[in-house]
């Protein structure tokens, strides 16, 4: 059976019972904006005969779709991530990057697909951006509006990107250690329900006072890179805040970008965080760029780690990738 997502001229909902819509909205994201959108995109649908639910439980959502694939009655399913990155990022890990799904050898591509393809079924993630960064609906060019959201399930078009694995954890933009992460963990630690950017202002100026930057020993791909101080990796060139950190980053190149921050001076520290706020920081010849599927940081001292913006941990972090792992459904690109 072929995907009706792979001919791009097609409606994928003019042939009756051919595609299920499950609406997956996290109960733990906060009110965001634009949330109207989504019971105004469940009445479209409706309107149009298209069998749509609206689901808020993971385990919900995992024995839907696992029904779904099973018995394939209702032909494919198109999974709509209303909320942030996280509520992304918690679909996709439910669907295709879990314990039970995700690939035994991330650095065998073949297994991976392979495996991939057997877990997932006829099934694609669609995001609907109603957090406070949205990365990955913002690099896709995907809106909130229902309108938007209804055109890309009809005549969208699959894009099968990488997603790494830290420690164990997936992630789909990026996994950074340094100095950003520790302003995340701060976050992480003051918390309480929604968050807007200007609720980083405090951990950002509280890190920019007490951080030292402590050294951090890198090794890519069995390589050992040396002593650095902030390690950033990129699967698509997105950060908060709109910063572009490492523009040539790819989706599915099957490779993850590292930017190197290599002086551990308090002085050079301060030095990249201006630089990156300004842009200029892959000028600086103590700023190195390179490119692996694994990745191992470890530190003598206590440093945090992060995961498209949500606080995963201490170092020590080995870092995999796994290609071609997520099937997303994304706007069409006009030829």
């Amino acid at each position: 059976m072929h995907f009706i997502w792979e001919i791009e001229t097609m409606d994928r909902l003019t042939q009756q019972g051919s595609t299920r819509i499950l609406i997956f909205t996290s109960p733990k994201a906060g009110s965001g904006t634009g949330r109207e959108q989504v019971p105004r995109l469940e009445t479209l649908l409706c309107e149009l005969g298209v069998e749509v639910r609206v689901v808020n439980q993971v385990d919900q959502l995992r024995r839907l779709v696992n029904e779904d694939t099973a018995d394939g009655e209702h032909g494919d399913t198109i999974v709509v991530a209303a909320g942030g990155d996280g509520t992304l990022s918690l679909a996709c890990a439910t669907l295709f990057l879990s314990d039970q799904n995700r690939p035994q050898s991330p650095e065998d591509p073949s297994s991976s697909l392979a495996e991939v393809g057997r877990s997932s079924g006829h099934v694609a993630v669609l995001p609907m951006p109603l957090g406070t960064e949205n990365l990955l609906a913002r690099h896709f060019g995907q809106l909130a509006d229902a309108d938007d959201v209804l055109r890309t399930i009809r005549h969208g078009q699959l894009f099968k990107l990488d997603a790494g694995l830290a420690n164990g954890k997936p992630f789909l933009v990026m996994a950074t250690c340094g100095f950003d992460a520790e302003v995340v963990r701060e976050m992480h630690e003051r918390r309480q329900g929604h968050i807007s950017r200007f609720s980083y202002l405090v951990p950002v100026v509280n890190t920019l006072l007490r951080y030292r930057f402590p050294k951090l020993s890198l090794n890519v791909d069995g390589k050992d890179i040396g002593k650095c101080c902030w390690v950033m990796s990129f699967n698509l060139p997105k950060y908060g805040g709109g910063l572009k950190i490492e523009p040539n980053a790819l989706g599915d190149d099957g490779l993850l970008d590292v930017i190197v921050f290599e002086r551990g001076s308090i002085a050079s520290g301060l030095r990249y965080v201006a630089g990156i706020w300004t842009g200029r920081h892959l000028n600086a010849k103590d700023v190195k760029r390179l490119q692996g599927t694994t990745i191992r940081v470890d530190s003598r001292r206590p440093v945090a780690y992060q995961l498209d913006g949500d606080f995963g941990g201490q170092l020590p972090i080995e870092i995999t990738t796994l290609p071609a792992a997520v099937p997303l459904l994304i706007p069409a690109v006009d030829k």
